[in-house]
């Protein structure tokens, strides 16, 4: 029921920089073309790469609470340990 009770957002509320850091927010990267389209910058990469790490490590918690499998712990803590990795590439 709340599918169909969602409030309309126009498109207005959609400029680049809401775009922007909607896209920082969640944790994603826009492709090369669309980086000139946002202005993105290295410092964005930064931030989003912040951002996901911060979400897979309170994923890591929900799911050892939840009593999740030693692989499942291990293979978040990896792909954390990876965008630690890369976050120290750029500097």
């Amino acid at each position: 029921m709340g599918l169909f009770n969602r409030k309309k957002i126009p498109v207005s509320d959609f400029s680049p920089m809401n775009m922007k850091e909607t896209m920082k927010a969640l944790g994603l990267v826009p492709g090369d073309g669309a980086r000139s389209m946002f202005g993105w910058t290295e410092e964005d990469d930064k931030d989003g790469i912040k951002v996901s790490i911060e979400k897979k490590k309170r994923l890591l918690s929900e799911r050892i609470s939840s009593g999740c499998s030693l692989r499942e712990e291990m293979q978040i803590e990896i792909e954390i340990d990876g965008q630690n990795n890369h976050l120290n590439e750029l500097g």
